[in-house]
């Protein structure tokens, strides 16, 4: 008998009108204790249920009020469920792709997210029928519409989704460089210029995004020489947040890549700087540079997760301070989904790059705990 993959979807349970229940985890995912395959780093999703359970989601609204994008969501669900798998195993791509709800959500995006015609802004969540109902003073709602539409593009092999996110992805680069101004954020004389660690990282998954995986994409060349020099500019600023001799990794910094005083440039968040490592992580596969992967592993993962894991109650903080006091943000206790998710697939990556039994213990350790919390993360925090 063939070894179980360490990590796969046993099935798709019927949608419910509530969280699923912790008996229902185990249901949708699986932690096996074979790890002899993991090294591989196979793919997790090599197959999916029968088309008639396929893509039986459900959004739960905090309330029930109209808008159904409460943080970002019709960006990231045309990113996921663009993804090959879903759309090249459907019969309806060959009949009428337009009947395919990653094409209807990419069509309904692009007609609906600006906040007024011709706008280069994207808002953050719209009512039902595609009116702007909430716009941020940032820009990462512009770069999931680049995330989302380049890779339908790529998955329904439609050039116009793609030159879409061409577009987002370059108005988001121009904010990135210093044009806050058009997002609406005030410069006032007492704010110390400052770059943040989330904005360069965004760039870096935007630039990567848009010049392909050549794994996936054997054949495909970068859209254009800005995807590559987007990737390499974002790679540039992150490292600039590896400060203290790489020991910490800081939210905010100057400009120039310096520590900033008080509490703003003390202020950490393990996530981002897990995310930054899986990120990196895959730069370094695409420039065949080993020691870029080795730095990204010692000071973006293996320090963040130390730094950020609860030692008393398990699970990963929402904040810290580099110099161990209390963080000025209320929820800075907080344990959220996405750290978790971001810290498994960074234990992932790095595992792929540098096989250690310990990043499979970590990532144990993590799964095992994201998943026993994994209804509380979901209502916000557990």
């Amino acid at each position: 008998m063939s070894a179980a993959p360490p990590f796969s979807i046993l099935q798709f349970p019927p949608i419910s009108p509530q969280f699923p229940s912790k008996s229902q985890i185990p249901q949708i995912f699986r932690i096996s204790p074979n790890l002899p395959n993991l090294p591989k780093f196979p793919d997790f999703f090599p197959k999916f249920p029968p088309r008639s359970q396929r893509l039986q989601f459900r959004i739960w609204p905090l309330s029930g009020a109209a808008p159904i994008d409460l943080y970002g969501r019709p960006q990231c669900l045309v990113f996921f469920f663009s993804r090959p798998q879903f759309v090249q195993n459907s019969p309806q791509i060959a009949q009428n792709g337009r009947n395919l709800p990653q094409i209807s959500a990419g069509e309904f995006l692009e007609s609906h997210v600006r906040p007024e015609p011709g706008s280069t802004r994207a808002a953050f969540a719209l009512s039902r029928d595609g009116r702007p109902v909430r716009l941020q003073r940032s820009f990462y709602s512009e770069a999931f519409c680049a995330l989302g539409l380049d890779e339908l593009g790529r998955a329904a092999g439609e050039e116009r989704y793609r030159a879409w996110a061409r577009r987002w992805a370059g108005a988001m680069w121009g904010w990135a460089r210093g044009a806050p101004m058009e997002l609406g954020r005030p410069r006032f004389s007492g704010t110390p210029p400052q770059q943040a660690l989330a904005q360069a990282m965004m760039v870096l998954k935007v630039g990567l995004q848009l010049w392909g995986d050549p794994r996936r994409d054997p054949q495909n060349e970068p859209e254009a020489p800005e995807a590559e020099a987007m990737a390499e500019w974002g790679a540039q600023h992150v490292l600039m947040h590896l400060q203290r001799g790489d020991s910490v990794v800081l939210e905010n910094v100057s400009p120039e890549g310096e520590e900033l005083p008080g509490s703003l440039g003390r202020l950490m968040n393990p996530g981002h700087a897990l995310e930054a490592a899986w990120l990196l992580l895959q730069l370094s596969g695409r420039r065949g540079d080993a020691a870029l992967g080795a730095r990204a592993v010692a000071a973006l993962l293996e320090g963040p997760l130390r730094r950020g894991w609860d030692p008393q109650h398990g699970g990963l903080f929402s904040f810290l301070d580099a110099d161990g006091l209390c963080p000025t943000q209320l929820e800075w206790s907080m344990k959220l989904w996405w750290p978790h998710a971001e810290a498994m697939v960074a234990l992932l990556a790095a595992q792929r790059f540098q096989p250690r039994p310990s990043l499979v213990s970590q990532f144990l350790q993590v799964a095992q705990y994201t998943f026993d919390k994994a209804v509380s993360m979901w209502r916000g925090r557990c």
